[in-house]
């Protein structure tokens, strides 16, 4: 994980049209991926969103509004950029919800 004066840093370079190097051990395509990730998150949501969070639990209902926003149509991302957490985490939130629904003995 980088901290939030590197992210800002890597942003602004990126928009000058330069690139941070590439942290020893990284993949070069991969890390810039993530700073093309960290400017369009910037851009949504504002330079907050690069500060890491402390606490990344979610309580049920929570995650019950974020799912229920993509069930009714947004996408992924832009239920992600809007709350301003992890694509990932909402992704496996969603994953998680859609195999328990298999299961469920009403569908």
């Amino acid at each position: 994980k980088y901290d939030y004066a590197y992210k800002r840093k890597a942003v602004e370079k990126y928009r000058k049209g330069e690139w941070m190097k590439t942290p020893e051990g990284a993949n070069e395509t991969n890390f810039r991926q993530m700073i093309r990730k960290w400017v369009r998150l910037e851009y949504a949501c504002g330079p907050e969103v690069l500060k890491q969070k402390n606490d990344t639990k979610m309580d049920a209902e929570e995650r019950y509004e974020l799912v229920a926003k993509v069930l009714a149509g947004k996408s992924i991302k832009s239920v992600a950029f809007s709350v301003a957490i992890d694509d990932g985490m909402l992704s496996s939130v969603l994953t998680n919800t859609k195999q328990r629904g298999k299961n469920h003995p009403t569908r």
